[in-house]
């Protein structure tokens, strides 16, 4: 997207092919409601995303650290 705007019916839409590393929207859905963490360190090489995104793929790829019991 350029610009954002309203997009109405009759207008005429211009798909151009993506960056080679950009992660589409489905990609980040699913890497945000499954359990995928390949798509979440996708995110990381991803252009362009607001750094909320970076901060959750950051937290979501890191080791996990055991609780005591």
């Amino acid at each position: 997207m350029l610009v954002e705007g309203e997009l109405g019916a009759g207008d005429a839409i211009d798909v151009t092919p993506g960056a080679p590393a950009a992660v589409g929207v489905s990609a980040l859905a699913r890497a945000y409601h499954g359990r995928d963490a390949g798509l979440a360190a996708a995110v990381l090489d991803a252009p362009d995303l607001p750094a909320s995104w970076y901060d959750w793929a950051r937290e979501r790829t890191a080791p996990r650290r055991r609780g005591r019991v």
